[in-house]
């Protein structure tokens, strides 16, 4: 019974995390289309407020998007949000590994 009720609150924490971060709700990471070591490619993406990111395996374009049920004040469908977003864990993302506030959980 204990590790339930654990397991509970790690879900709980989760959640009251997610909504007070939200910054994978806020930009959009594709990979890039151009080898990103050229200068131009990376002036290319910067001129229109994209920027590159080195990954251990594709280099990624970051696209300033924020989802379209992102608000001021939260993410308006949380209760009801895609499973993409429910099964989503920031720390296993190269982009947002550092900046998800789920880092310091334990599992």
């Amino acid at each position: 019974m204990p590790q339930e009720v654990s397991k509970i609150d790690t879900i709980l924490t989760r959640s009251e995390l997610c909504l007070r971060c939200m910054e994978c709700c806020k930009m959009i990471a594709v990979p890039a289309a151009i080898n990103p070591d050229f200068a131009s490619t990376a002036e290319f993406y910067e001129a229109r407020g994209c920027s590159i990111v080195k990954t251990f395996s594709l280099p990624l374009v970051l696209i300033p998007y924020p989802c379209p049920h992102l608000t001021d004040i939260g993410c308006n469908i949380y209760k009801t949000r895609p499973l993409v977003c429910r099964v989503y864990d920031g720390r296993k993302d190269p982009v947002m590994r550092y900046t998800c506030l789920w880092q310091n959980l334990e599992e």
